[in-house]
């Protein structure tokens, strides 16, 4: 009886330094995580320019500094709050993707060495290394590499966190392919994984993606609240520089509700955080998106000097990107001044630096700009020749620029050359794309537009049925200012 005590107090005891020895363990890591992560964090509060962060590699990287002597890892930690990292990439030799991945956090010019391995790879670690490529062009916003990463990304070979970068990459092709539904459905399910494995600044910014997606597809309240949450996740984690990408973007939610006053004051928020932080660059993007806002309220002039202010904040960084968008905003000034020289001017210098940055999307939406700016200005046939040309660059390539845009202004230009069938055509064609993306705004516009064409081919009935689903199509939208615009148009179809 006594030897059977003896044998149970062994394994109690046993069992109890194991657990200890198990919570010790797990103190290691979680010390040495959280010391990896700040570090980081902070040297990334100090330079703009880092915009790459993954809590999957900091983890990995932090358990492997967890298995190191205690003297080892209070040098390695010293060494890093200084920017030392030789003795770290000591120890993560043997692993690639690690290295790699570590160093990206500093320097994403790292996707160099990612592209061009010295020596081959192949299976598990071949994936591996994909996905960090994936992820350096996705912080590059190059899409098109993006998606020729996604199609040879073998998913099978992912785990945990990894599954979930993998699916996040997955659903931005699909967003820069237009494909919405895709996108939002695989970001939902990387986001439920960001949340199981403990990726919070991943989570966070997979929220911000989906804001994003609603905003543009005009479901304002589901991206409220998915941009909502993401602010809230990245003040929990002081993640300013974010939390202040995130507010430009609820400025720009709120801008399409026509809610200026809102819109601003996000924005103003926004560019306060940005020269708290002394990031000049992502501050003048912030005034590039409030000379927008002055657009809207009809103050043209006041627009195109805040867009001057960007532009040379811009040009001074050799921000290709930021320049481009500068020059469409003083090009969209222009035209509300009726300066159309200026105007096009302007929109072909956007033009020249949309085709440098690869951003096909803005790129195509710069050149119906001017088409339109052709339009208003009563040049129908040069307008004509621009969107036919932009309906055979659109067909080539698949991006997120919505071709119903062409269309309409294809079918307004036949409407003012009285060519009432050929109108009716391209208004249906508008019609049909806008059905397909449930664009509610841009399909009150063209059932608005079609019973003005139906009216003039004297088809009353026709008419009078467009009109109605013009106003219906308008409340769906939610937009107050579209249905009394929309409304006033369709009055005396009946």
């Amino acid at each position: 009886m006594n030897f059977d005590f003896i044998i149970v107090l062994i394994a109690a005891i046993i069992a109890v330094f194991l657990l200890w020895l198990g919570i010790l363990q797990n103190l290691k890591k979680s010390f040495c995580r959280m010391c990896v992560e700040e570090l980081v964090r902070a040297q990334q509060n100090k330079n703009e320019n880092m915009t790459f962060f993954s809590s999957y590699i900091l983890r990995e990287v932090a358990h492997i500094l967890a298995k190191q002597p205690k003297l080892t890892q209070r040098k390695i930690i010293t060494d890093m709050g200084q920017g030392n990292y030789d003795d770290l990439m000591k120890i993560l030799k043997n692993n690639r993707f690690l290295t790699l991945g570590f160093m990206a956090h500093f320097n994403t010019d790292i996707l160099g060495a990612v592209r061009k391995p010295t020596l081959p790879i192949l299976g598990k670690e071949a994936a591996y290394m994909q996905l960090l490529q994936g992820l350096m062009y996705l912080d590059k916003a190059d899409y098109e590499r993006l998606g020729e990463v996604v199609k040879n990304l073998n998913m099978s070979y992912l785990r945990g966190a990894a599954k979930a970068y993998g699916l996040l990459l997955g659903a931005e092709a699909a967003l820069y392919a237009g494909d919405m539904y895709t996108a939002s459905k695989d970001m939902y399910a990387a986001v439920r994984k960001f949340k199981k494995y403990n990726c919070a600044a991943e989570e966070a910014k997979t929220y911000f993606r989906l804001g994003e997606i609603y905003r543009v597809c005009a479901v304002y309240d589901v991206s409220h609240m998915m941009l909502d949450t993401a602010v809230k996740l990245f003040a929990a984690m002081n993640r300013n520089a974010d939390k202040a990408k995130v507010l430009a973007s609820m400025g720009m939610l709120t801008m399409g509700q026509n809610q200026i006053k809102e819109s601003a004051a996000f924005l103003a928020e926004s560019r306060k955080i940005f020269q708290k932080l002394g990031f000049i660059k992502s501050e003048a993007e912030i005034i590039n998106q409030q000379a927008l806002n002055y657009l809207i309220i009809g103050k043209a002039a006041v627009a195109c000097r805040y867009a001057q202010k960007a532009l040379d904040v811009h040009k001074k960084y050799g921000n290709i990107k930021g320049m481009a968008q500068s020059y469409d905003l003083m090009s969209m000034a222009a035209a509300r001044q009726k300066k159309w020289p200026e105007a096009i001017k302007q929109a072909q210098r956007a033009q020249k630096y949309y085709r440098q940055t690869d951003n096909r999307a803005a790129y195509l939406e710069s050149l119906f700009l001017e088409a339109d700016i052709c339009f208003q200005n009563g040049d129908i046939d040069k307008a004509e020749n621009k969107c036919r040309r932009l309906v055979r660059l659109s067909g080539l390539k698949a991006t997120n620029f919505h071709v119903a845009n062409i269309y309409t202004l294809l079918g307004n230009i036949h409407l003012k050359k009285e060519e009432l069938p050929k109108a009716e055509k391209w208004f249906i064609k508008a019609l049909e794309q806008e059905r397909q993306d449930k664009r509610y705004a841009g399909m009150a516009t063209d059932y608005a537009n079609l019973a003005i064409t139906s009216q003039r081919m004297q088809n009353y009935a026709k008419a009078a049925d467009y009109a109605d689903k013009a106003v219906k199509a308008a409340e769906q939208s939610g937009d107050s200012k579209l249905c009394s615009v929309i409304g006033k148009r369709v009055a005396k179809i009946h």
